[in-house]
């Protein structure tokens, strides 16, 4: 059997002149399944990252009269955040919200911001939308 390791002495063989055997349809399908299970994973918290925003309060403000505006305290991560509200992780969305670390934005935030036109980092879960002040 040929050595498909690469080495300094030895050139690595090319896939096409391995000798062993080729996988059959079924391991090819489970290893597929594999792979996009694990790029679901990757991709759920990478599609959040790029879905991340900077807006100003007056982008948000339409958002919380109907009351889908949740503030994130600026300690936690809000990436970590967003994929919890999206995986339902209701244990840390519990631990996050009795500490206070995740709350729905209140009034007296709304009115603060309003006059601030304060500055977040925003995504959208929908229907969420979670801010986390600069």
């Amino acid at each position: 059997m040929t050595d498909n390791t690469p080495s300094s002495t030895q050139p690595a063989t090319p896939p096409s002149e391995s000798s062993s055997t080729t996988p059959s349809n079924d391991e090819l399908k489970a290893l597929l399944d594999q792979d996009l299970l694990d790029s679901e994973n990757i991709n759920s918290a990478d599609k959040i990252n790029r879905e991340t925003a900077r807006l100003y309060w007056t982008d948000v403000e339409p958002h919380f009269a109907s009351g889908n505006v949740i503030s994130i305290d600026r300690e936690l991560d809000l990436i970590v955040v967003a994929k919890a509200v999206a995986d339902d992780d209701a244990l840390a969305m519990k631990q996050w919200m009795d500490a206070k670390q995740v709350i729905p934005t209140n009034d007296e935030q709304a009115i603060e911001w309003q006059q601030s036109n304060a500055e977040f980092w925003a995504v959208v879960i929908k229907p969420l939308v979670l801010i986390q002040p600069i």
